[in-house]
C-alpha cells in the first residue's frame, strides 16, 4: 500500500467518524444529565480523532507532491 492508498483510507475513516458525530448530535437532543455528559465527553474526544485525521489524510495525501 502507496501513501496515497494509506490517505483515502484515512479520509474513508475520517467521513465514518463525521457520521458517527451526526448520530450522537441528534442523540444529544434529547439526552439530559449524565447522559448527556457522556455523549458530550465521547463527542469531545471524536472530534480530536476527526481532526487528527484530517490532518494525517492531508500530509500523506501531499507527501509525494
Amino acid at each position: 500500500m502507496d501513501l496515497t492508498a494509506l490517505s483515502a483510507e484515512y479520509r474513508a475513516a475520517a467521513e465514518a467518524l463525521q457520521k458517527r458525530l451526526c448520530e450522537l448530535r441528534k442523540r444529544l437532543r434529547t439526552a439530559d444529565g449524565e447522559e448527556a455528559l457522556l455523549l458530550r465527553r465521547r463527542m469531545d474526544a471524536l472530534y480530536t480523532e476527526l481532526s487528527d485525521l484530517k490532518v494525517v489524510t492531508a500530509y500523506l495525501k501531499d507527501y509525494y507532491a
